[in-house]
């Protein structure tokens, strides 16, 4: 896991992927983030869909193959 420090309105891009997170604000609790990517990119959150969250290698490889 990679794990950044960014201050609100600074980003965070994933460029294989096309993928810009922004910093839209930053609480005591709580932070907002921004997500622009390609419309062919689904973004979910698990717990919306209570799906477990899987930390697989194999899957990540799919994912950075399917940029090509």
């Amino acid at each position: 896991m990679l794990v950044l420090s960014r201050k609100p309105q600074e980003q965070i891009v994933i460029p294989g992927l096309n993928i810009r997170l922004t910093i839209l604000s930053v609480g005591t609790n709580r932070v907002q983030v921004g997500i622009d990517a390609p419309p062919e990119v689904q973004i979910t959150r698990p717990d919306a869909h209570h799906v477990p969250v899987v930390e697989d290698s194999t899957l990540m490889g799919r994912l950075r193959r399917r940029k090509g």
